[in-house]
């Protein structure tokens, strides 16, 4: 052998190289059919991509938060309130198909959104707050009765249980009070636009039937009509006593849904818990 010229390495073969040879030959043989199965698949994606005007994308989400805020505050002067604990598909499609509603429907659809997802929206609640579980489920076994007494017996625990966590998240021990003072003031400390967009019935929650002072609801008698609706104030105070509809009972769910899932979610992605 000549001096400096170097003799081409080799692998020696064993038995155990032998032995794989066969298996290796197969998955490679296997991942080429995988790679041609997939192959027309990625070309169309990619094509579906190449033709999605991005500006047009750009600009939908941009308008996402005046859209929801304008939606939110629409469900809420009628009395219901919503969370966003689903994907942001699910909640475009809500959103487009409460915008598509008279007011006179949005009853009969929160009924049937309330009922459809309630024990998924039951269950993130008591996770949420495992504390109230007791009081909790006494309350949501009532509603789910579908009865007048079951009506009657959860509307105050729901409302109750409400005050009580708005007064955790925002640290304030009347929230609701003095024109949602409290309440106002945590949401003021979320800087976010879609969190703040989120959150929007809270920065106009003393505007909304909920939370109507006895001035304000004079105020609708005085122009004529007669203040029936779901209100706070009225129902854990003993002012009225002929509450119990399925209406407000799903009506009073729905904001400790929207207090609980909705709420203590943006709450808890401001201000975390340190570890």
């Amino acid at each position: 052998m000549d001096v400096g010229k170097q003799e081409p390495k080799t692998i020696e073969s064993t038995n155990i190289v032998d032995a794989l040879v066969p298996f290796a030959i197969n998955f490679f043989e296997k991942l080429s059919e995988v790679a041609l199965a997939v192959t027309p698949h990625f070309l169309s994606l990619a094509e579906t991509f190449s033709n999605i005007d991005w500006e047009k994308v750009r600009q939908f989400g941009e308008a996402l938060p005046d859209r929801a805020k304008l939606t939110m505050h629409r469900c809420a002067e009628n009395g219901w309130f919503f969370s966003w604990h689903m994907g942001y598909s699910d909640l475009l499609q809500m959103l487009y198909e409460i915008e598509k509603l008279d007011d006179s429907e949005i009853n009969d659809y929160f009924i049937k959104f309330y009922k459809e997802n309630f024990p998924f929206l039951t269950s993130g609640i008591n996770d949420a707050f495992p504390l109230r579980k007791n009081a909790l489920n006494s309350a949501f076994r009532a509603l789910e009765q579908s009865t007048e007494d079951g009506y009657y017996l959860s509307i105050p625990i729901f409302l109750s249980q409400a005050d009580g966590i708005l007064a955790e998240i925002t640290s304030s021990p009347s929230p609701l009070q003095r024109g949602a003072e409290g309440a106002k003031k945590w949401a003021e400390t979320i800087s976010n636009d879609i969190e703040k967009a989120s959150i929007h019935p809270i920065f106009h929650i003393d505007t909304y039937d909920l939370l109507k002072d006895g001035k304000q609801r004079r105020k609708v008698e005085q122009a004529g009509s007669t203040f029936t609706a779901l209100n706070r104030h009225q129902i854990l105070h003993g002012e009225v006593w002929d509450y119990g509809t399925e209406v407000k009972a799903f009506q009073a769910f729905s904001f400790l849904c929207f207090v609980t899932l909705q709420l203590s979610t943006v709450s808890a992605r401001t201000n975390p818990v340190p570890q």
